[in-house]
């Protein structure tokens, strides 16, 4: 059983402590409480198909790296994801073949970024991401390996044969004067370009 416990001493004439009194107190309440609330903030934070930031938690977060922002200059980019072809996967396979690849796409990407970037599910078949860099290049290079390591994941489907796709990606990075719709647009132009150049490559927007 959870409990806290709080000591007060006990005093003689003289001062000295001659015992104490414990109080032991029931935490199961709390304790409940306290886990009801740590899953209610994951289901608000979490997307709850690939278990990873879902939009909710990501526009908060690009709130507080905008403030960052305004305060130190700390520059920051957006990167946006697309898996393409996925409507044919799901053609293809069914939609449990395509929520697995969902699955594996947020994991390839949230298992190789650093601890103060951010990988969210954006919607449908699209993930964005923050990250903390300063150059246009320092973004692609950051996109294009992420680009790379999707293409190598794969699901074994039941014949053992490997399904694998490719992602598409814009990007862009904040600068003084772009309104935060405005960046979060910049990168989905970039994603579009991408995607009319023939798929599965990177397009920085300046």
């Amino acid at each position: 059983m959870p409990v806290s416990v709080k000591s007060l001493p006990i005093y003689d004439d003289q001062k000295q402590v001659v015992g104490a009194i414990e109080i032991f107190t029931d935490e199961r309440f709390q304790r409940n409480v306290f886990l009801e609330n740590e899953t209610l903030k994951d289901e608000l934070m979490k997307d709850p198909l690939t278990q990873i930031a879902n939009r909710r938690y990501f526009e908060f977060s690009l709130n507080q790296v905008v403030n960052q922002f305004k305060t130190f200059n700390k520059k920051f980019g957006v990167l946006l994801f697309d898996i393409d072809h996925f409507k044919t996967i799901n053609d293809d396979y069914g939609h449990l073949i395509g929520d697995e690849m969902l699955k594996i796409v947020a994991k390839s990407l949230v298992s190789n970024i650093q601890k103060s970037d951010l990988i969210s599910r954006w919607g449908g078949e699209e993930f964005i991401g923050l990250f903390d860099v300063e150059s246009e290049n320092d973004l692609f290079s950051i996109a294009d390996r992420l680009r790379i390591i999707v293409s190598k994941s794969s699901y074994k489907l039941s014949d053992n044969k490997d399904l694998q796709v490719t992602i598409s990606i814009g990007g862009a990075i904040i600068k003084d004067g772009i309104l935060l719709k405005k960046l979060i647009d910049k990168a989905d132009q970039g994603l579009y370009q991408s995607k009319k150049n023939g798929r599965n490559q990177v397009t920085i927007i300046q």
